[in-house]
């Protein structure tokens, strides 16, 4: 696969959110903002690093995964409670309360990505073996893995840009991703039913293919709060 030198390089410098800020609390919304940042640059790293581990049975990798989520799971708590504390204390109206509103519903998102990632890497140990996949399913899966990762990175960087076109995009692709693990999880279930020895290693495979198929759902969530930021138009889809 061909990672990104540096997924941070994306988020630095991006700390506004393009919209006007009022009144004397301006730099409290902006640090809000730019602690969401930093968790969604960290979410892409983990992400990408659990890919990797995947991939390529990297159980060190594996591990720094784990380590990472246990950070980005205690930011996303602050996060929330900085959200919930200006909510309270300031009572932001229009684009502020949007703002606040979509670092709240994001970070939720950005959370579950990494915990996904978790899962992912979580796997890594158990599938090294010899016997790993079967047939055409290792090509199979690392395009499903790949797309799963472009569309998190579409996302979070409509995020970071505020790009409510590529946010658009990334929502309407969202269900071409869902129909390619669908497929995937099929044809683990043919090959479960040909080699019935191995159920455990099939069962491994599906959940990591929904888990794809679930990042890609989160991406797309997160790209219709983009939307609602900018517009202030709430997107609800018809999820299949």
């Amino acid at each position: 696969m061909n990672f990104r030198t540096s997924p941070l390089d994306v988020w630095h410098g991006s700390e506004g959110t393009g919209l006007p800020s009022r009144g004397p609390f301006r730099r409290v919304y902006d640090e809000l903002w730019s602690g969401l940042l930093t968790q969604a640059a960290e979410v892409e790293i983990n992400l990408v690093t659990a890919v990797h581990a995947w991939l390529d049975l990297r159980v060190d990798l594996a591990r720094e995964v784990r380590r990472r989520g246990r950070a980005i799971h205690l930011r996303e708590i602050e996060l929330d409670r900085e959200c919930l504390k200006i909510l309270t204390l300031h009572q932001p109206v229009a684009s502020d309360f949007r703002r606040v509103v979509t670092v709240l519903k994001v970070n939720v998102h950005l959370e579950r990505i990494s915990e996904l990632a978790r899962h992912i890497a979580k796997r890594v140990r158990k599938l090294s073996r010899p016997t790993r996949l079967a047939g055409n399913l290792v090509e199979e899966m690392e395009t499903l893995a790949q797309e799963s990762l472009k569309q998190a990175r579409s996302s979070l960087d409509a995020l970071a840009s505020l790009d409510v076109d590529q946010a658009r995009a990334v929502s309407l692709s969202d269900r071409f991703l869902n129909a390619r693990a669908k497929e995937m999880v099929r044809q683990v279930k043919d090959y479960a039913r040909r080699d019935p020895e191995r159920i455990d290693d099939w069962f491994r495979l599906a959940n990591t293919a929904r888990n794809f198929e679930r990042i890609g759902d989160h991406a797309a969530m997160i790209a219709e709060w983009v939307i609602y930021l900018k517009e202030g138009a709430l997107i609800r889809r018809v999820r299949t």
